[in-house]
């Protein structure tokens, strides 16, 4: 799990202007909600980040892929971090059970 800051920048200093929350699917991409990244898609000027939970390295990411209609957008890494990938079903089980997401702490 990774956080997805969008980073602005006054020139000489960058600063978060809001945050979400994302997950690896491959080693260099991210999942993450389409509207975390609704306000780096309309201004080029923003830049979308990727802090991994471990918050000790980060990179920069670029949008690849973006449905609004399912509030879904793929991000690609453009820097040197990896990142291992979520596991998304480890052994699939043939019964419904309860689910529950929590966002980023």
């Amino acid at each position: 799990v990774v956080r997805v800051v969008i980073i602005g920048s006054d020139g000489d200093e960058v600063f978060p202007l809001s945050h979400g929350t994302g997950f690896a699917v491959t080693p260099t991409r991210i999942v993450t909600n389409a509207h975390v990244i609704q306000q780096a898609l309309q201004d080029d000027t923003l830049r979308i980040g990727i802090v991994p939970s471990e918050g000790e390295e980060a990179t920069y990411g670029r949008p690849i892929a973006v449905s609004p209609r399912n509030d879904l957008a793929l991000i690609e890494l453009t820097g040197s971090l990896r990142l291992p990938p979520l596991t998304i079903a480890g052994n699939a089980s043939r019964t419904d059970g309860e689910v529950i997401a929590v966002g980023y702490p």
